[in-house]
Parts: structure tokens; C-alpha cells; sequence
């Protein structure tokens, strides 16, 4: 069956029954004509409530072939991409694309006649991702709206070489911030603890992030602070970067050309995300990130191994620094792999700023903290390590994640017979050894 064989039998056969229905001939109602098919009696008619019922199945039933004499279109055009364009441009109120879809396919676009448009994250947005749908609309756009965090969002380093240093890295920025800096009207929304981030919650790092705040009305952008007496469960601080030596002798590793991997913060990730979920932190709150491909499947294979084939579940996320642009996670563990170098990717210092980005309530850095420091061409990374509370993993043994508050615990000023609570891991094989009696305890 067809839209069009429909159509001709709702013309032909089933109009002219409802119209007899309706008119009755000779004064003599005859039985309502779809009677047997919604099986009702056939003097349903007789009574005002039975009147009411007919009139309800009869409009539902000419709603429904008017709705599929919508679809008869559809069924003449050929191909899919036909049929996406005919709904796009007749029924579509709202279209959702992202730059990529809009630039492959601005000449289609401009015939929407588009004239209201909204860019979300537009702060990760270069000049021509918000140039394109612009245009696009030719000379019909009334109103722009942008949304946007200049202190938490830049747009991800793009694949031509540009020199690295700070003087090179305001030509990537993004024309929401160029709209600001002439004078565009700012509407600066209330500080929702919901969508914080490490940035604001690091005063040290966030303020010497200047690159990516610009000066509102002469005034900077204030950073929120959180109660140091907030602390994440098992941990002693909210954030730490974490040097990790080389184990068993060897840092980073290119086990094929272009594959960067580094054991011993695999494993020491791996521990101390099976640590967190032993102390009672949820699994999806957790989120692993990296900036190698290659470690990110080094890190999956080890979780299998540690924690699937003992009942222990997967984090969250396991993602490369790519994958996790624009994602928000409770906590997050990163693992830096590089110890011969910092040079490409991690040359870019707006990467420490979507690191902090990605994490609400607890950032854990795990790298080489001698390598970064010394081949560092920005003085973020530098900046990084200096500010964290300890370049050695600080937990504090004894608590638990409490159920009703799935993000903090409220701990009091430790006194000095509590110190014994307090541990500093020393290496990765310390951290397995943690977790390897804490699993014991709790089997």
C-alpha cells in the first residue's frame, strides 16, 4: 500500500459512507459505517453519549489521512537527501547544525531564511565557524545570540602550525570574544554551582589564565572560590598534580610511530579509580582523559583487566583531550604520558585550560612534572604545578562518600591524633598496594 492508494480510498469509498452518515437518507439514520471496525455496536448513534464517541472516532479518523496525505511527498521523492531538504524547508521551525554541517552545506542553508540564530559554546567558535551561518542567512538575520564562558572555553588549537608562545595564541580567539571587546551588549547570567569548574575553583591557575578573559566595562572577571573545608572523600585536597616517576624503569613509550603510551600512569590511574569507587564514588562521575589515543586504550585494557574481571565497574568516560571538548565530569583524572618533551599538542597552553574545564568538583593531573617544567613554553604549565597543594598524591584514610551528599564531605580541622589518617603515596607501587588491601577488606 501506498500514500497515494490511500488517499484514493479514502476519496473514493470511505468519504462517501461518512458523507451518507452524515446527511441520512430519507430520514432513516443508517449505522455508523466504521462501527465493526472499532468494534461498536450499531446503534451507538442513539444515545447523546454514543453521538459524542462517533464524532470522537470519526475525527480521528480524518486526522489520520489527513496526516498521511503529509507524508505523500516523501513517497515521490526518490532519494533521502530529497526528502531531508523537503522537510527542512517546509515543516522545519528550528534547525540544530554544527559548523561543519553549515559550511559542507551553505548553499542548501541559504534557502531557509533563517533569521533568528543561536550559538551555543560559541566561546570554543573561531571566526570562520561563526562567519559561515552569518552569511548564510543573507541579508535576513535580525537577531544573534551567543552563549558562551570566556573564562572556561576557547576554541580547540586548529591544524595550522602557528608559532607557540603566548603572542601567537590571541589569533585563534574567538569572535565571541572579539564581539565583546567592541562593545557588543553583555548579559552575564548567575553563578550556577551546577555548571562550575576547576577553573573557578583554582584562584592561583584561573587568574594567571588571563589569556582567555577579556575586560568587561573595565572590569575582570571575578573567580568563585569554594570552602576549603569542602574535600572530596579519601583525598586531602580537591585538586593535586601528581609527578609520577618512571616505573619499572621506563616513562614514555612509542610502541609504534605516532603511539605515545606511559605504563606507570596507566596503572596508577587505574588504582586510584578503583580507590574511588571502593571509598563509594559513582562510576559515572568519573571521567579519564588523555591527550594520546594510545594511552587511552592502554587505560581501557588495563580496566578490564583490574576491574571488570572482578566485578569492579567502568568509569564513565575514558576519552582523548578531542573527544572530551566540551564535556563537564564530577571528578577527573588525566594522565599526560609525555616525558621526553612537550612539544605539538601539549605545547598549547589553552589545553591546560580545557583540562580544567572538563572537571566540577575534583581534578587529579597525573604526569612527569620535571619534563613539563623544563620544557614548558608557556607559563601555565609552569604556573600548574607550582600551585598544586603536592606533587605526591595526599589521601586521607577513614572516609567515606556519604549518601546523602554524592559531592562533598564536611571534614573538620584534622588534630594531631588524626595525622595518622594522612598518607602520602610514593610512588605507583605504593598506590597498588592501597588498593590492593582495600580490595581485600571489602571482598
Amino acid at each position: 500500500y501506498t500514500c497515494e492508494t490511500a488517499e484514493q480510498f479514502y476519496a473514493n469509498t470511505l468519504m462517501p459512507l461518512m458523507e451518507k452518515y452524515e446527511k441520512g437518507v430519507l430520514n432513516e439514520q443508517p449505522p455508523f459505517p466504521l462501527a465493526k471496525h472499532f468494534n461498536l455496536p450499531l446503534d451507538i448513534d442513539s444515545t447523546p453519549e454514543g453521538r459524542e464517541t462517533v464524532l470522537k472516532y470519526s475525527g480521528m479518523v480524518n486526522s489520520l489521512f489527513k496526516e498521511l496525505s503529509t507524508f505523500r511527498p516523501l513517497e515521490l521523492l526518490e532519494s533521502s537527501i530529497q526528502r531531508e531538504n523537503y522537510v527542512l524547508y517546509n515543516h522545519s521551525k528550528i534547525v540544530i547544525a554544527s559548523e561543519d554541517h553549515v559550511i559542507s552545506n551553505y548553499s542548501a542553508l541559504c534557502k531557509l531564511k533563517v533569521t533568528n540564530i543561536l550559538m551555543m559554546e560559541s566561546t570554543k567558535m573561531g571566526c570562520t565557524e561563526t562567519f559561515v551561518p552569518i552569511i548564510a542567512t543573507g541579508q535576513k538575520l535580525k537577531r544573534l545570540i551567543m552563549f558562551g564562558d570566556c573564562a572556561c572555553e576557547c576554541p580547540p588549537p586548529s591544524g595550522c602550525r602557528l608559532p607557540v608562545g603566548p603572542r601567537y595564541e590571541l589569533t585563534v580567539q574567538s569572535e565571541f570574544v572579539r564581539f565583546l571587546r567592541l562593545g557588543v551588549p553583555l548579559i552575564v547570567l548567575p553563578d550556577d554551582p551546577a555548571n562550575l569548574s576547576m577553573l573557578n575553583l583554582v584562584p592561583k591557575v584561573g587568574a594567571d589564565l588571563s589569556l582567555f578573559k577579556i575586560n568587561v566595562s573595565g572590569q575582570r572577571v571575578k573567580l568563585r572560590e569554594i570552602n576549603e573545608q569542602h574535600c572530596n572523600p579519601g583525598f586531602q585536597h580537591i585538586w593535586q598534580c601528581v609527578d609520577v616517576s618512571d616505573y619499572e624503569g621506563k616513562g614514555e613509550d612509542e610502541p609504534l610511530p605516532d603511539v605515545f603510551n606511559n605504563l606507570g600512569e596507566a596503572e596508577y590511574i587505574v588504582s586510584v579509580f578503583q580507590y574511588m569507587i571502593i571509598l563509594g564514588y559513582k562510576p559515572q562521575h568519573i571521567s579519564i582523559i588523555t591527550p594520546f589515543n594510545g594511552q587511552k586504550h592502554l587505560i581501557v585494557d588495563i580496566m578490564r583487566k583490574r576491574c571488570m574481571d572482578i566485578g569492579l565497574p567502568m568509569p564513565g568516560q575514558i576519552l582523548t583531550f578531542d573527544a572530551a571538548q566540551g564535556m563537564q565530569n564530577e571528578f577527573v583524572l588525566v594522565s599526560l604520558v609525555r616525558t621526553n618533551g612537550v612539544d605539538g599538542y601539549l605545547a598549547d597552553s589553552r589545553n591546560v585550560n580545557r583540562i580544567m574545564s572538563h572537571a566540577r568538583r575534583g581534578l587529579y593531573v597525573f604526569g612527569c612534572k620535571d619534563n613539563f617544567l623544563k620544557n614548558s613554553y608557556s607559563k601555565i604549565w609552569t604556573q600548574l604545578w607550582k600551585s598544586s597543594p603536592g606533587l605526591k598524591l595526599d589521601l586521607c584514610f577513614g572516609e567515606q562518600l556519604w549518601r546523602n551528599d554524592p559531592k562533598f564531605v564536611h571534614r573538620r580541622v584534622l588534630s594531631p591524633h588524626d595525622k595518622d589518617r594522612l598518607h602520602n603515596v610514593s610512588s605507583v607501587n605504593d598506590m597498588l598496594s592501597i588498593t590492593e588491601v582495600l580490595l581485600r577488606l571489602v571482598r
